[in-house]
């Protein structure tokens, strides 16, 4: 599913199904305005939601964005890529969600560093990817988190890739410090 304008008023879903597994789904948000939750895979009763995509690339979302949702089910190995400049109100972004599952191992958060941008939370992801590019400047603050209560990172791996930064004209010298993640 691909989104490039327009608005949704009820919850959008790349795969979903009532009892079996939904397995290998892509939603893509290029832009448009999403007014309920955002799904990659979506299992309403149970069984699995597993290995599916998110990839947000500008549009606003004005509630939350899970990878994989599994009401019992398991919800692991999703992915949610951030890139561009999507405006997220009242979102917290899960890479999985399940009331009695696994919804933490395989799931991965892509940050690219063209995108700076605020929502309450991230959780449940196993791994953070931070990608700076030549833009990424000294200062800045690529997530910032509004959760009054913290973000929970226990367990979770952070990696960040510098390659995107070769060719360009980098802004970032040593001794200058990006923050990929801050609650505020």
């Amino acid at each position: 599913v691909t989104m490039i304008d327009g608005s949704a008023i009820g919850s959008s879903e790349a795969g979903s199904s009532n009892y079996g597994d939904v397995v290998n789904n892509t939603f893509i948000l290029k832009g448009g305005t999403l007014e309920s939750s955002l799904f990659g895979g979506r299992t309403i009763y149970g069984e699995n939601a597993v290995n599916n995509t998110v990839i947000i690339s500008g549009g606003i979302v004005k509630n939350d964005i899970y990878g994989g949702h599994a009401q019992s089910g398991k919800a692991t190995g999703n992915i949610v890529n951030l890139s561009g400049d999507p405006e997220f109100e009242k979102t917290t972004i899960y890479g999985g969600y399940s009331s009695t599952g696994d919804c933490f191992t395989g799931n991965t958060l892509n940050v690219n560093n063209d995108f700076e941008g605020s929502m309450i939370d991230v959780k449940n992801f196993n791994v953070y990817n931070f990608s700076p590019t030549a833009l990424s400047h000294n200062g800045q603050t690529i997530l910032t988190l509004t959760n009054s209560q913290g973000t929970d990172l226990s367990d979770s791996t952070f990696k960040v890739t510098a390659d995107k930064i070769a060719g360009g004209t980098a802004r970032l010298k040593a001794g200058d410090k990006v923050n990929l993640m801050y609650n505020a």
